[in-house]
């Protein structure tokens, strides 16, 4: 199942560059977007409604962004992706890069949990991958 599940994730990435938008079909309605570890807007989001209200603050924040996935890693019940974010400002025009790490976390097929860290390290400390 877990392979299925780094499947699940790619697929995420894939329509949310070319939509803007989440498939809500792969995620729990109790869902939770933590991104409580960011240095900015640290936010925690629940259920499909918070996903909504993420989605339109990026929307606010961004004119262009895509997530582009360099490395994914099968961690069983967890898929751990370290992300290029590319990202041009509304306002400022100003494209931005950056990285960081989701860890997303499935439950009988459904995604429950996405958890964002800075670096890779962290996450893979986080969820007992590394000392």
């Amino acid at each position: 199942m877990s392979q299925e599940n780094v499947k699940v994730v790619r697929r995420g990435y894939e329509h949310f560059n070319g939509s803007g938008e989440v498939d809500y079909s792969v995620l729990d309605p109790e869902v939770v977007y933590d991104l409580s570890r960011r240095t900015f807007d640290p936010l925690v989001f629940r259920g499909h409604e918070g996903v909504g209200e993420f989605l339109r603050l990026i929307r606010e924040q961004w004119g262009s962004r895509r997530m582009e996935p360099q490395d994914l890693i099968d961690a069983g019940d967890k898929v751990v992706a370290y992300v290029r974010l590319v990202g041009v400002g509304r306002r400022s025009g100003v494209e931005t890069m950056a990285n960081a790490a989701h860890v997303w976390t499935f439950r009988e097929g459904k995604i429950v949990r996405l958890t964002v860290f800075q670096t890779m390290e962290e996450a893979l400390e986080a969820i007992g991958l590394r000392e």
